[in-house]
């Protein structure tokens, strides 16, 4: 009987141990989108399928590498390869992100990425849309994404009766009150009816 209490407990042990590891390894192994946008491929190459999109920060998990490239997880329904210098070991925050925001690809580019980032109720493009609104005038890098980019984002949440997204536009709303929106009478102008009629849309489908 003490035998086998003692060959539970050294199972148990090795088990906690190995899910530690786990847990370890894939923290070791978590990767960030480093860029605004990159294609994800079916292979290591740009001869391959395109299999997805992945945007700014988006966590991935490395699981091979062959030359540049890297093979990524992403989730149960996508994985694929991925150049390894648009990856980073953490967040791309503050002025850095700024930067990527405004001048990595052009305009066109991003309101195209903004809106099939809109799709989404919650998880990492979601997040990232909140946090681009919200941190969106802490650096004078121009006034085309206050003008151009950030409206996209509040139709598209409306088209797509993202009702998440709310708290977010009532916030737009407030910071305009304190005079604290945009850069411009342009950007303020464009943001403040884009932003009344995605809530005034969201408000119907919640009723």
């Amino acid at each position: 009987m003490n035998f086998s209490n003692e060959f539970f407990k050294v199972v148990i042990f090795f088990i906690i141990i190995l899910s530690v590891s786990n847990t370890f390894a894939q923290e070791q192994d978590t990767l960030y989108i480093g860029v605004f946008a990159v294609n994800l491929r079916s292979g290591p190459g740009l001869e391959f399928e395109k299999a997805g999109v992945l945007y700014l920060n988006a966590p991935v998990f490395k699981k091979l590498e062959e030359g540049t490239w890297y093979q990524i997880y992403v989730s149960d329904t996508l994985e694929g390869w991925i150049f390894s210098r648009f990856t980073t070991r953490a967040r791309v925050t503050g002025f850095a992100r700024d930067k990527i925001l405004y001048n990595d690809a052009d305009i066109k580019s991003k309101i195209g990425a903004v809106k099939r980032m809109t799709a989404e109720h919650k998880g990492a493009a979601f997040e990232f849309l909140q946090d681009v609104i919200i941190n969106h005038d802490k650096h004078d890098l121009g006034v085309e994404l206050d003008s151009l980019v950030l409206p996209e984002i509040f139709r598209g949440w409306a088209e797509n009766s993202v009702e998440e997204a709310m708290p977010t536009l009532v916030y737009v709303m407030e910071q305009d009150l304190k005079g604290e929106i945009g850069r411009s009478l342009e950007a303020i102008n464009e943001l403040k009816i884009a932003a009344k009629d995605a809530i005034k849309l969201l408000v119907r489908v919640q009723n």
